[in-house]
């Protein structure tokens, strides 16, 4: 007889409530037993096997690509970089050597590479760069099934409305889960920055990664209740909790529609204060869903992530360019559209480009740094962004850089955006003299050097979540001090006014795009400190419009204004959530959030 309640525990990726049936998917071990070595004259057979075997696969993948065209659920551009990678010349060059030089067979070349990859990227501390292995095992293991003549996919048609457990999924194998209309993802590896994710996201399938135990107590056919929001599973739950979590999952399915339905509407608290409501994008085809969940503008648009996924060159002027056109193409107008000048360095890496790893790269050559070292990329990056402008005169453009240390270093690079400008102009580009040009406040230094910025930006963002790990010295990645990472110490708190204060009285907009804009507490805190635009992913958008409409500005502002008294992040926790009550404790924007 199964146990009934188990209760299993991972990190919710892709929120959502869903109950159905488990599905096992076992993981790709089967390729391990066919090693052999080979007589030197079957040398030229298995490369022959492997470069077909990378034809044959580039295609499968092409395949799924077709299938998918035209749809709003395309996430397409992962497929493109797994395409990329199946003809890598580095990759093939390795798998090929140890082919000749072993004298092993070609499945056994693939599963040697892969290990060896395995060790450089495991030795790698960014979640974001050990992902990136993910994809690269995905690939080999699509590779694999080639060389044995098994199927494209390992993914059987499930029963309906199941809920998939595996050990990890492919991007590929989710697109065809997502289009089989399962119910939800259960992964024993994975994080929440992998392409896999990514594309549970484009199917709003609810997704739990990185349940350890997940094949020690889930067998096939249990039911199961899995929470995206909370990362929590429970296995063969009794009647009354199906009943509790079935209730919850129908309500906020109707909430969810409901705050659609009014997520058009502007952003504004419950006495008409105007607080606009702006969207975070990695890239340009989230446009559309940032509109349809109310965004009133682009708060901020990473260009690094293109490059990241992608092995486009970071200094081809027309690759940014052709990004920033499709963005600005999507864009029905109404609000700004904000892009950042790229994010590298530190723990983000283009996937082509050859730049240096830091000993401490928190505190290295990162950002804005990064860009004014190598000023011909930077260049290549402002061309590209200002020729797209060009053709959409009408869009209020704003260009911002990344993680501003000095006046002297905005100007700098303020100066380059210009002279990009004046070279457009000069070869004959129409290009208006409208665009903006600001700062990211995201390092203590410029956050209390804000009224000398303001002298010379049109606008500010301040970037929270750098901004506290700096300010505090607190890696939230670190589980020993994670606990420390808190938004709401009074020193931030501090910092955030400051900056609100010297922006207001130069006359310069200024906005948070960092992670406090989608947590209430902190959010109402900042809206009380006169702050009156908030930048977040667009699922956050219809909760944080809803929950404003139910504050009114007086009260915040006395309410923060005792908050700032409070001498810890506890306190201050502690007062507003008593003071709020029920407010704050029903809204489903807390809810999203809670894990």
């Amino acid at each position: 007889m199964s146990i009934r309640n188990v209760y299993l525990f991972g990190q919710g990726v892709v929120p959502g409530i869903v109950i159905g049936r488990a599905h096992l998917i076992q993981g790709a071990s089967q390729y391990a037993w066919n090693q052999r070595h080979i007589a030197p004259e079957e040398g030229s057979v298995e490369l022959d096997r492997l470069r077909q075997a990378v034809d044959a696969s580039w295609q499968q993948l092409e395949d799924i690509k077709e299938q998918l065209a035209g749809e709003s659920k395309d996430p397409g551009h992962i497929l493109e970089a797994h395409q990329m990678m199946l003809r890598d010349t580095e990759l093939q060059n390795s798998i090929e050597k140890l082919i000749i030089s072993e004298r092993i067979n070609a499945e056994w070349a693939v599963l040697r590479t892969l290990g060896l990859w395995e060790e450089r990227f495991l030795r790698i501390e960014n979640e974001y760069i050990r992902e990136r292995f993910s994809d690269l095992r995905f690939v080999c293991t699509r590779l694999l099934r080639t060389l044995s003549g098994q199927s494209a996919t390992e993914v059987t048609a499930p029963p309906p409305d199941a809920i998939i457990v595996a050990q990890e999924l492919s991007p590929a194998d989710t697109i065809l889960l997502g289009r089989n209309a399962v119910s939800g993802l259960i992964t024993v590896r994975g994080g929440k920055t992998s392409h896999t994710v990514i594309i549970a996201k484009a199917f709003e399938l609810p997704t739990v990664v990185g349940v350890t135990r997940a094949f020690e107590h889930v067998g096939e056919g249990d039911l199961l209740v899995l929470n995206g929001h909370k990362g929590e599973i429970i296995v063969n739950p009794d009647a009354k909790l199906v009943s509790v979590y079935r209730a919850q999952s129908h309500r906020m399915i109707a909430k969810d529609q409901a705050l659609l339905e009014k997520a058009h509407l502007p952003g504004m608290t419950a006495d008409g204060t105007p607080v606009h409501v702006l969207a975070n994008l990695d890239f340009s085809d989230e446009i559309i869903k940032a509109k349809g969940h109310g965004a009133e503008g682009i708060g901020l648009y990473r260009t690094e992530f293109l490059f990241m996924v992608h092995e486009k060159d970071i200094a081809d002027e027309q690759v940014h360019y052709q990004d920033v056109r499709e963005l600005l193409e999507r864009w029905p107008g109404g609000g700004p559209v904000t892009l950042r000048s790229f994010d590298l360095g530190g723990d983000k890496f283009p996937l082509t480009a050859q730049l240096g790893r830091e000993a401490n790269p928190a505190l290295g050559q990162r950002s804005l740094r990064l860009a004014l070292a190598h000023p011909h990329i930077f260049k290549a990056q402002l061309r590209g962004f200002l020729r797209a402008f060009a053709l959409f005169p009408h869009v209020e453009l704003r260009i911002m850089f990344p993680l501003v240390c000095s006046v002297r270093e905005f100007l700098t690079a303020r100066e380059i955006l210009l002279e990009c400008y004046r070279e457009l102009v000069t070869e004959g580009h129409e290009i208006p003299d409208t665009f903006k040009i600001g700062a990211m406040l995201e390092l203590p230094a410029a956050m209390m050097i804000a009224d000398l910025l303001a002298r010379h930006c049109h606008f500010f963002s301040i970037g929270s979540n750098d901004l506290i790990q700096y300010a505090l010295a607190v890696d939230r990645g670190n589980e020993k001090v994670a606990h420390m990472y808190r938004g709401l110490h009074p020193g931030i708190l501090r910092m955030v006014r400051h900056a609100i204060r010297a922006a207001a009285e130069a006359g310069v907009d200024i906005s948070i795009c960092g992670d406090l804009a989608t947590e209430p507490i902190p959010a109402l805190i900042l809206l009380g400190l006169g702050l009156r635009s908030f930048s977040m992913p667009p699922v956050f958008i219809p909760y944080a419009k809803d929950f404003l409409r139910t504050v009114h500005l007086a009260e915040i502002e006395e309410l923060t204004a005792h908050a700032l008294t409070l001498p810890c992040a506890d306190d201050i926790e502690a007062f507003m959530r008593q003071s709020l009550g029920d407010r704050l404790q029903d809204t489903f924007w807390s809810e999203i959030l809670e894990k």
